[in-house]
């Protein structure tokens, strides 16, 4: 950083600078960072206002990896944002139309993938992160910043809000310096076009995620000091002249359109004389299919809410994103399931980038699916939706529903209105979800876990809750065609009020109970789940126990440790490919 100091002194020599202190050195480190954006801006804040609002006629921000990051939050909250989750603005700050420049520097703006290449120290920092979140449930700094964190998807739509409010002549000149050598942030975490905020994208050549910084450098120096010195002194034009083009930004990060699976065209409306006009308010439905699943479902439902749609005159796209096969393994861990939190995440903020204001969201999701959507309202106050189809639901029967269905501040509720399908035979749900449910009861009880709301519903009331009870038929059931039409008249029928009863939305296969059978398994369940995966457990450690280093005799043969090493060897193959493939 002092190659960057000093420069900006060199350049702007009648510039104030401040170069905050962090208590951070590592990504590694405890400290949060809406704490850390807080924090930084009430320093700024006292330190801008204590020199009189009229001392400074312009402030630039400059941000670093993760500085940039922060140089964003400052200016949303002088922009009156809150970092919180709640997305109203307040008054902004007399300095905020001072900010007249933004400069981030290989910044993680729109988060790091954990699916992406990146450097073994980066690479090593993910996988501790991971194993202490798995184990503990507690996150460190650099899952801040992971593509999807509530921080940063909270950044990204207050960004969004404000662009949609602001009069453009307030608006900060926003320049995003890429090294073309960064091996640290992939060109997709870097660039965000999400926020519809203009930003003119420069490359610097020969750099990398740190050496962008070092202006001095006898090989590349000079090139990364004028691009920065265009930076903090260009023009928009001199910028524009300089930034990558469209084409190659879309070349980097990928289409928009494409990656979110968007159908806009409801069913040949062009040449239907009662398709909804183009200024019509849309909806948007979100349909995210569950584990062991490719979700092609997703695409037949989507049809069928368009078909819908038009028989009310209304304009419905919908959102079929696939975050791919899922299999168990994968799912009992919790680090496992937060990269899909993420990326349902990254897909709302998109999505919210993409339509207008005023734009219904509403979802519907099965198995693992309906998990996403609960983790991130309760993660991301920022994430609203009307209405909410659960269906085979892996959630907790103890979730609270009642903080999403109530607003807060003056902020309309997270979400409005949900219908959850509850089976009569979903033995999938039954059995290691309740378990883990029962379990939770010992543990941290987090406020979102897994459970058995698919088999059991909600024990929770709550305004718009409603639950219907019980259809016929296992994991599965909800999501069969037959229940598309009740869907769909629940997502988009314009009703002044939701159906009091269930029967009210037209549902098939329904019966009294659960089966006998399917009671007698979800009441063992807690206790045998457990028990087979102690008894798995055992068989490792016992086979473990028997390579000791002299033969053991087994039906009367002496057996040599190295079978024995070759057992659990293929044991333990066998236990991971059935967790993890099946």
């Amino acid at each position: 950083m002092a190659d960057l100091l000093g420069a900006a002194r060199v350049i702007h020599p009648d510039f104030d600078c401040y170069v905050p202190s962090l208590p951070i050195r590592y990504f590694l480190s405890r400290a949060r960072a809406v704490d850390l954006a807080e924090r930084l801006f009430a320093d700024l804040d006292e330190k801008i206002t204590g020199y009189g609002n009229g001392r400074y006629r312009e402030v630039i921000l400059v941000g670093h990896s993760f500085g940039a990051a922060l140089a964003r939050a400052v200016w949303v909250q002088a922009r009156g944002a809150k970092l919180n989750g709640d997305l109203a603005l307040t008054e902004a700050r007399p300095w905020a139309v001072s900010i007249k420049r933004l400069i981030l520097i290989a910044g993680v703006n729109r988060g790091w993938d954990p699916h992406l290449p990146v450097g073994p120290d980066i690479r090593i920092q993910q996988w501790f992160g991971n194993v202490i979140e798995n184990i503990c449930g507690r996150n460190f700094l650099v899952l801040d910043v992971r593509r999807g964190a509530p921080f940063l998807t909270t950044l990204r739509l207050q960004i969004l809000k404000i662009q949609r409010q602001i009069d453009r002549r307030d608006t900060p000149i926003v320049v995003n310096l890429i090294g073309t050598l960064d091996n640290v942030v992939a060109p997709g975490d870097n660039i965000d076009i999400a926020t519809n905020q203009p930003v003119f994208h420069l490359e610097v050549e020969r750099s990398g995620h740190a050496s962008i910084l070092q202006f001095w450098d006898r090989t590349a120096g000079d090139g990364r000091y004028r691009a920065f010195k265009l930076a903090l002194t260009g023009s928009a034009d001199e910028l524009a002249a300089h930034a990558m083009s469209p084409d190659f930004i879309a070349e980097m990060v990928g289409e928009r359109a494409a990656e979110l699976h968007v159908t806009t065209e409801p069913l040949a409306a062009a040449d239907n004389p009662d398709a909804p006009t183009p200024h019509a308010p849309a909806d948007v439905v979100f349909i995210v299919h569950g584990i062991r699943d490719y979700g092609f479902w997703t695409k037949r439902l989507a049809n069928r809410l368009k078909t819908f749609a038009i028989e009310q005159r209304k304009t419905c796209h919908t959102i079929t994103s696939s975050y791919g096969y899922f299999p168990m393994g994968a799912f009992l861990l919790r680090a496992e399931r937060s990269k899909r939190v993420g990326w349902f995440l990254d897909q709302y903020v998109t999505a919210r980038a993409t339509y207008p204001e005023g734009t219904r969201f509403h979802f519907v999701g099965h198995s693992h699916g309906t998990y996403l959507l609960a983790a991130a309202i309760d993660r991301c106050a920022a994430v609203r939706f009307e209405r909410v189809v659960f269906a085979g639901s892996v959630v907790s029967s103890r979730f609270k529903w009642a903080d999403f269905t109530t607003g807060r501040n003056g902020e309309p509720p997270q979400v409005r209105k949900i219908l959850n399908y509850v089976a009569s035979q979903d033995w999938v749900v039954a059995t290691v979800p309740k378990a883990l449910e029962w379990i939770s009861y010992f543990g941290q009880g987090r406020h979102c876990g897994l459970g058995a709301a698919g088999h059991s519903g909600f024990s929770e009331a709550a305004a718009g809750l409603e639950q219907i009870r019980y259809i016929r038929g296992k994991h599965s059931a909800a999501i069969r065609p037959d229940t598309w039409d009740g869907m769909s008249s629940f997502l988009l029928a314009d009703t002044a009020e939701a159906p009091e009863r269930g029967a009210a939305i037209p549902t098939p296969r329904l019966v009294a109970r659960h089966p006998h059978w399917m009671r007698a398994i979800a009441a063992a369940a807690p206790l045998a789940i457990p028990g087979i995966a102690i008894l798995l457990a055992g068989i490792a450690a016992y086979l473990l126990a028997l390579i000791d280093g002299q033969p053991s005799s087994f039906m009367g043969l002496a057996v040599p440790d190295y079978v024995w090493a070759i057992v659990l060897v293929v044991y333990l193959w066998v236990l991971g490919r059935i967790l993890t493939k099946i």
